[in-house]
């Protein structure tokens, strides 16, 4: 039997069974971050907490740029509330190695691991975010899987003190 027609039934008996297969297997590239994010991306989605009934849908306009001589790729984003608040950062990944990198960005506390494992992309990070007239600090545990050749999905769960409040979910297309 060929090595396509046996990765195909073995595709197909774990969709049969319920398993899914990784975003990346389904498309045939491994998620980079540095290779899908260089350039401009938009990204639609929305937050959402159902503990404090919040829905939020947002867009994100990103421009990412990649430097080879000191392995430091920036990501600028743009996001766009549909409420009409807007916010702007700045992330500064350094690879430090084959799928890892060490990130910052203005509001997130410290420095942030970010690996990449199975296709998929994780970190977790902590970044004040406003709530009326004070700051409250979350924490967002990012996956970032690639769901076709131009589009990327980050979900995210966000908690307070290892309690949920809520989830951003946002696609990215190329």
């Amino acid at each position: 039997m060929s090595l396509k027609i046996l990765s195909f039934a073995a595709a197909a008996f774990l969709s049969l069974a319920g398993f899914a297969l990784p975003a990346f297997a389904q498309t045939g590239k491994p998620l980079v971050l540095e290779e899908f994010f260089k350039g401009q991306t938009v990204g639609r989605g929305a937050f959402d907490s159902e503990i404090a009934g919040i829905h939020r849908p947002l867009t994100a306009y990103l421009t990412g740029s990649w430097n080879p001589k000191t392995f430091v790729f920036t990501l600028r984003e743009d996001i766009r509330y549909d409420d009409g608040v807007r916010e702007k950062a700045v992330w500064v990944f350094q690879k430090t190695g084959d799928g890892r990198y060490v990130g910052q960005r203005s509001g997130v506390k410290g420095l942030v691991q970010v690996t990449t494992t199975g296709g998929a992309i994780r970190f977790s990070y902590v970044m004040d975010v406003p709530a009326g007239d004070s700051e409250i600090a979350l924490r967002f545990a990012d996956t970032l899987t690639r769901t076709g050749s131009n589009t990327v999905r980050n979900t995210s769960d966000v908690t307070k003190l290892g309690f949920p409040v809520g989830t951003v979910d946002i696609t990215f297309t190329r």
